[in-house]
Parts: C-alpha cells; structure tokens; sequence
C-alpha cells in the first residue's frame, strides 16, 4: 500500500515533533516535494515549534534580561526556527495562506510573518501588510519594498501607502483588534517622504489634494521642487534623444546621397558574373566591386570572390 506524506508526517508528529519537523523539511529541501499540502504541513509544524519556544523568550524580555532584536535571530533555538519560518514563507508558493494564519497565535507576535501571509491573499489584503510594516513593525524602508515588488499586481499601491501614513485605518478596520498593539496614528513625516521619493508612481493630483492644510511650506517646497527637477531632467533627455535621431538622420540621408551619385554605364555586350552570358536588356544588379549580375542570377550564389583591386 502506498502511504502519504500527510499520514506520514501526522505519524510522526504525533511521536516526535522535532522529528516530523526534520522529515518535512528532507521532502522540501532533499526530495523537492513541493506541493500545498506538504507545505502547509512544514509551515504549520514550524509556527508549532516556534509557539512552544517564545514564551521563555517573552518573559526575559518583559524582565529586561533579554533585549529586543530582529525576526530570526532571536537567541537559541526560537531564532533558528524563526529565521527557518520566515525563510519558508518567502520561497515556497503552493501553501494555503488562510489556513497558515489561523494557526499563529494572536498573543505572539508574529507580525513580519503575519505581514508575508497577508499579502498572499492577494491585492484586497495587501492595504493590511502595509499597515504592519508602518505602523507595528514601523518599518518604512520595509514598507516601501513590499510597494516596488507587488506594483504590477496594484498600480495604486504607492498611494495606499501615502494614505496608510497619512489617514490610517482603525485596529478595528484591519480586523487587528485582537493583536496587542497601539492604535496606528497618521504620520505625516513619513507621508511627506513618500511624496518626494515616490511621486513618480502616484498621481500627482491625488498626491497634491491630499495635502492637509496645515502642511509646512517647507515640505511643499520639497515636493515641488523634485517634481520640477524630474520634469527638467526629462526634458533634457528627450531634446539629447531628438538631436541623436536628427544626426542619425543626417547621416543615413548623407549615406543615400552618396550611393546615389555612384553610376556606371552598362551596355548590353557585358556579361553576367553569375552565368556569363550577356545582360542583354533584362534586370540586373551589381556586386559592390561592380560586378554586373543577372537579378535572377543573385539566387544562384556568388561563385566568383569579389575583386579587391
């Protein structure tokens, strides 16, 4: 009888999960098992462990022993199977998303992970990653490169992130009310800064009405004045563009001038190259060592190299 990987897995794991753990990770990284169920499984087993293993972790950190530091490299053996969980999460495409957030507690603060997760769900979902990485992970750099890698799924996705500064949602709007964290307050720094680097992916009206009125002048005078600068630098690379095309113009109607006002007679005695015999009155062609050929000739080859004196 053939046994499945499930039942395989959910054997072990119900013997020893460190071993099941091992077993799901050979059949991913070994046998290039990859398919929803066996993913999922490593996933979960993975968000398993790493539940086990925060709350010794969590209770040094509320007694000042540990201090906090980045996802995955957390001390001991949290930090290694974090850095495997958000490793995995990255990489593999097939596992079921919905089914993986159900499973992470909402008392651990799995957010890096939680934001992942999210923004698999698809573009609905993606307004909730954002909020993570502004305002819990308070990340922007993070935040912006989630924007740049799912642009071509959401063309907007620049401008939620404006507004996710500028006029967040409530804990309750994003369905976090359940997560230990403050209330997301609007951040108009970081909206500004999204302005200015990003004003090329969204739209300008938009951007410009957006604008609270009591906005610095300062901040107005930034994001002009890169408008200006990007629309000045544009400008001069399509006037470099039209004087190239202009000179490649130039030189390619130079090029016909010059093969124009090449002429030679031809009379009706010479002989083709290709067949010896004369051209009489029909169409013909030469070679550019003038050579005269028959222009039914030409298909027939170049049996004769041409001449170079």
């Amino acid at each position: 009888a053939v046994v499945s990987t499930q039942s395989t897995g959910e054997h072990l794991q119900s013997i020893n999960p460190e071993i099941a753990l091992q077993y799901q990770e050979r059949l991913v990284e070994v046998f290039n098992v990859r398919n929803t169920e066996v993913e999922t499984d490593l996933l979960t087993t993975l968000i398993s462990k790493v539940a086990e293993e925060w709350p010794p972790y969590s209770g040094k950190l509320a007694a000042g022993v540990e201090i906090p530091c980045s996802p995955g490299s957390e001390p001991g053996y949290l930090g290694e199977l974090r850095n495997k969980l958000l490793h995995y999460l990255e990489v593999l495409v097939n596992y079921k998303a919905e089914q993986i957030l159900r499973r992470i507690p909402h008392e651990i603060p799995l957010y890096h992970e939680r934001a992942i997760l999210y923004c698999r769900l698809g573009p609905g979902d993606y307004e909730k990653s954002l909020a993570l990485y502004c305002h819990v992970i308070k990340d922007q750099e993070k935040a912006e490169e989630f924007c740049r890698k799912y642009h071509q799924n959401d063309d907007r996705i620049f401008y939620k992130l404006l507004k996710m500064y500028q006029s967040p949602p409530s804990l309750e709007v994003l369905g976090f009310d359940r997560f230990k964290v403050d209330e997301p307050r609007a951040d108009m720094d970081a909206a500004i800064e999204v302005r200015v680097k990003h004003f090329r992916m969204i739209d300008k009206q938009e951007a410009l009405a957006l604008l609270p009125p009591e906005t610095r002048l300062a901040d107005v005078n930034r994001l002009f004045c890169a408008i200006l600068k990007d629309t000045t630098r544009n400008k001069r690379q399509n006037q470099m563009l039209k004087s190239l095309h202009l000179f490649n113009n130039l030189q390619v109607k130079s090029q016909m001038m010059s093969l124009q006002s090449d002429q030679f007679i031809v009379e009706a005695q010479d002989n083709c190259c290709v067949c010896n015999k004369k051209v009489g009155e029909a169409a013909i062609a030469f070679y550019p060592d003038r050579r005269i050929v028959h222009y039914g000739c030409m298909t027939q080859g170049d049996p004769q190299p041409p001449r170079t004196d």
